[in-house]
């Protein structure tokens, strides 16, 4: 993937990120449960990291034409980058429509819940076809620890989903068997 293709595909990342971030502040807000709020509160400041981290490099290969190492963007990321740069980030990109418009009025901790385990889904193919489509090493580590980190996301999510839901399964595992009640 040449330079600017590269770029493009930071950019829509980014504000991918943006997007996960606000949903997931949103959300902790609407819900009243405790958990819920913590569980939203911490997955919008993960988008943030990834927001940021990929905004630096975003930045280091618009201005220098080259990827940061991975390691070395974690010790330069500002934690406010991504509040300064928002507005950037937040257009339209050629194509697709504007934000994250799924959240109905109506939508409840499991409805939520659902919605982020599909985003996280989304961005783990997203992440993924990134990292086989450049050709930088640097930028494949970056997409690999991207896609690494929305497994954890989806790993929590779909925990906690089952758990609300009661569908028998905790983190996975049915919580019983058959065999289990002879």
């Amino acid at each position: 993937m040449d330079q600017g293709k590269s770029i493009e595909v930071l950019a829509k990342a980014i504000q991918f990120e943006i997007e996960g971030h606000d949903f997931y502040e949103r959300m902790g807000k609407r819900t009243k449960n405790i958990k819920g709020k913590a569980l939203f509160s911490q997955l919008a400041k993960d988008e943030t990291r990834h927001a940021n981290l990929l905004i630096a490099q975003y930045n280091s290969l618009k201005e220098k034409g080259d990827w940061i190492p991975y390691n070395e963007i974690l010790k330069g990321v500002d934690p406010q980058e991504m509040k300064r740069q928002r507005e950037v980030f937040t257009k339209p990109i050629k194509g697709q429509k504007k934000g994250n418009n799924r959240i109905g009025k109506d939508t409840d901790d499991i409805g939520a819940l659902r919605l982020a385990i599909s985003q996280e889904e989304e961005a783990q193919v997203f992440y993924r076809d990134a990292g086989m489509k450049t050709s930088d090493p640097q930028g494949k580590v970056l997409y690999s620890k991207l896609v690494e980190m929305e497994g954890k996301h989806l790993t929590i999510l779909n925990a906690e989903y089952d758990s609300l839901s009661n569908s028998g399964y905790w983190c996975d595992f049915p919580e019983f068997t058959m065999e289990s009640m002879e």
